[in-house]
């Protein structure tokens, strides 16, 4: 578990509940709010990890056809992509825990992936 500088003596360990906050003590990070429905590739090399978001669009005809648009493309060292992969699998092991999300609901979104 990644440890967080809250700036206590004892730091919290990051769990889905308490991802890090900015401290008032520090100028904010500019971070734009982006959309993305799925990821559609990913491409790892021996220090990084690169993988694209994208957005669903429907056809404008109204048909069942859809264009994957990428919105974002994220780069980030193996080891920081492998600790937000478990993260991710944590939150979803929380909501369903916490009844937010069903167990069977969460398989069958693991089994639509693009």
């Amino acid at each position: 578990m990644t440890e967080i500088d809250h700036g206590a003596a004892n730091p919290a360990p990051q769990t889905a509940s308490n991802v890090h906050r900015p401290r008032g003590d520090y100028p904010p990070t500019p971070c734009p709010t982006i959309y993305a429905d799925t990821a559609i590739n990913v491409a790892p090399s021996t220090m990084t990890v690169r993988f694209y978001m994208a957005r669903l669009d429907p056809h404008f005809d109204g048909s069942q056809n859809f264009l994957a648009q990428p919105t974002v493309q994220i780069v980030m060292p193996v080891q920081a992509f492998v600790q937000m992969a478990h993260f991710f699998s944590q939150s979803v092991e929380e909501w369903i825990n916490q009844g937010r999300l069903t167990r069977e609901d969460a398989e069958r979104y693991r089994g639509q992936v693009l």
